[in-house]
């Protein structure tokens, strides 16, 4: 009896030793990964195909780009080429924008557009207008809307301006406006707005309430500081 359960023993030993045996034995069906295949596997596995990424191309030497989005850096005038982009969806070009275009001077400099189907100079120009009078003049931005389109399209125009309450001038386009999905008027000192139900037009020079029926033409981008002073005959024209 002892001699069986000596042999069952051993045999019980010797199953237990095949089963603790190396992962590449029989049954695996392939010899164990090595180092480098388990890495490609990790590679796949996580998305990663294992080529290098195409080096960046760097500027050329010597050369100083500057991107201007909403803000600007001191080196700006060190800049040899300057982007300048604003969202599509503006009804024309942002206050911050048009503030760098001002303080800075970009004759010498590559200036290049982004965001809009005009380059960047010419969507500038071809939105401002000019308010002469005796003692200055305020330059404005209009925005892309149709009521500011209905101004443009009336100009030049010599007329009188009036004072109205303590934060505003107003004149009377010989037309009305057309103010079809006009902005609402939104702001203080230096905003250019319409007021339907009166068909004036007003330049703001303090801050202002919000109406219904006040609709925004644009945005005082030169001389806003001058548009209290404004009295008598005023020129309304394209800015050169």
């Amino acid at each position: 009896m002892k001699q069986w359960l000596s042999l069952l023993c051993v045999m019980a030993m010797a199953i237990s030793l095949a089963a603790c045996g190396p992962a590449n034995g029989r049954g695996s069906g392939s010899p164990a990964p090595s180092a480098s295949t388990v890495s490609e596997q990790e590679s796949e596995m996580s998305g990663v195909s294992g080529e290098t990424e195409p080096p960046v191309a760097e500027p050329a030497e010597g050369a100083h780009i500057l991107v201007a989005y909403f803000s600007w850096a001191d080196n700006a005038i060190l800049a040899d080429t300057v982007f300048l982009g604003y969202p599509n969806w503006w009804y024309g070009v942002p206050m911050a924008l048009l503030s760098f275009l001002e303080q800075n001077d970009l004759s010498e400099k590559d200036e290049l557009g982004f965001g809009g189907d005009e380059s960047m100079e010419n969507r500038q120009t071809a939105r401002q207008i000019q308010v002469q009078f005796d003692g200055g003049t305020v330059v404005y931005e209009l925005n892309g809307s149709a009521a500011a389109d209905s101004l443009l399209a009336q100009l030049p125009l010599t007329l009188a301006v009036e004072d109205y309450s303590t934060n505003e001038k107003i004149f009377y386009p010989p037309q009305a406006l057309d103010t079809t999905d006009a902005p609402l008027a939104e702001g203080g000192a230096g905003t250019l707005a319409y007021y339907a139900p009166w068909g004036d037009v007003v330049l703001f020079y303090d801050r202002f309430g919000a109406n219904a029926s006040l609709y925004e033409l644009g945005q005082a981008v030169s001389g806003a500081d001058r548009i209290g002073q404004m009295s008598g005959t005023i020129t309304v024209e394209p800015a050169e």
